[in-house]
């Protein structure tokens, strides 16, 4: 493994929140422009994909990804992060394909409405699936819109949720 990917993988699980003084998450693999991890915790296990590969960089100097999280026996959540605080404004958006949906921001995270994940990871799928550029949309009220790659996002997914059921 070269070193600049020992570094990004790194950097990502930092950024992520993943690295603690007592767990380690594990890098599982790149699918397209998506990274799958894994983070053990006792007998309960957290797998996620993020946009580890497709990160974007802020005007504040942040790094901005997206994820899928799966908690073992929940469903999986779909979520913004940074790794510097958030606007807490109302208009911090996801848009997917046709679909927008409103995020809440709790600091260095931004959330969808829990009846909401579904559909906009299935809304992911879709625009994968319609090829193309294949793109999704992050929009952050006084800071800017920033374009995601779905590429690799259902197999990503597809290898996380089978290693967190």
């Amino acid at each position: 493994m070269s070193r600049l990917l020992r570094v990004l993988i790194c950097a990502a699980l930092i950024a992520l929140g993943a690295l603690s003084p007592t767990y380690a998450a594990d890098s599982i693999g790149n699918v397209g422009k998506w990274s799958v991890f894994e983070e053990r915790s006792g007998t309960m296990k957290t797998c996620w994909t993020a946009t580890a590969n497709d990160r974007r960089i802020l005007l504040n100097g942040s790094l901005l990804y997206v994820a899928v999280t799966k908690h073992s026996g929940r469903q999986p959540e779909l979520s913004v992060y940074a790794d510097r605080r958030l606007p807490r404004s109302g208009g911090l958006t996801i848009t997917i394909g046709q679909s927008k949906f409103r995020l809440r921001s709790t600091g260095q995270y931004a959330w969808l409405d829990q009846r909401t994940d579904k559909l906009a990871i299935n809304a992911l799928k879709r625009v994968e699936a319609a090829g193309g550029n294949a793109n999704f949309t992050v929009s952050i009220p006084k800071v800017g819109v920033f374009d995601f790659s779905a590429k690799g996002f259902a197999a990503a997914l597809d290898m996380t949720l089978k290693r967190c059921r």
